[in-house]
C-alpha cells in the first residue's frame, strides 16, 4: 500500500501531505525545481514564476505578482467571477427540458473549462472570451492546451537526461 510519502525512483520521493506542499512550496522552502522545468521558456526573455529553476529569479517575479493575490485584489476580482458564474448557470439552466422531462447529458468537464477560460480572460484581459456561449468558436482551446501538453510533457524528461550528460 502507498501512503502519503514514499520514494518510487533512488532519486525521487512524492510527498502528499499539506505539511510538506507547505514546505516545499512555501515562502522558505529548501527545495530546487528540477531542470525538467527549463523545457518551458522558448529564451532567456519568457522565463516566469513557473519555468525558472533559480530562486532569485522566482523570488523577484513572485514580489511582482503578490500584489494581484492581495485581498483587496481578489475581493475586487469578485464582480467577474459572479457575472462569470451567473450567466454559465443561466445557460446551464437553458439544457433542462419543459414539464419534467429527462435532460440530454452534458459534459460538465467541457462546462467548467468555458467558464475558466471566460473567469480568466476578464480578470487577465479586461474581456472574456465567451466560451461558455453557444456558438463559441473558441470551444476547442481547452483540448488544443491539453493535446500541446501531451505532447510536450514526454519530451521534457529527455530534456533532463541530455542536460545531465554535458
Amino acid at each position: 500500500m502507498v501512503g502519503p510519502e514514499f520514494r518510487y525512483r533512488p532519486d525521487s520521493v512524492v510527498l502528499n501531505t499539506p505539511a510538506a506542499f507547505k514546505k516545499i512550496f512555501g515562502p522558505k522552502g529548501n527545495v530546487k525545481k528540477g531542470l525538467y522545468y527549463e523545457v518551458w521558456p522558448r529564451n532567456v526573455h519568457t522565463i516566469n514564476t513557473w519555468s525558472t529553476t533559480s530562486v532569485e529569479v522566482h523570488s523577484r517575479k513572485r514580489r511582482v505578482l503578490n500584489y494581484a493575490f492581495s485581498e483587496a485584489a481578489l475581493r475586487d476580482a469578485e464582480v467577474f467571477l459572479h457575472a462569470n458564474i451567473d450567466r454559465w448557470l443561466e445557460l446551464i439552466g437553458q439544457q433542462a427540458p419543459k414539464a419534467g422531462e429527462w435532460t440530454a447529458s452534458i459534459n460538465m468537464c467541457d462546462w467548467m473549462n468555458w467558464l475558466v477560460f471566460d473567469i480568466l480572460g476578464d480578470l487577465c484581459f479586461g474581456k472574456n472570451f465567451d466560451m461558455k456561449e453557444p456558438g463559441s468558436d473558441l470551444r476547442h482551446i481547452p483540448e488544443v492546451m491539453v493535446q500541446f501538453m501531451e505532447i510536450l510533457h514526454p519530451v521534457s524528461p529527455l530534456h533532463q537526461i541530455i542536460d545531465r550528460s554535458c
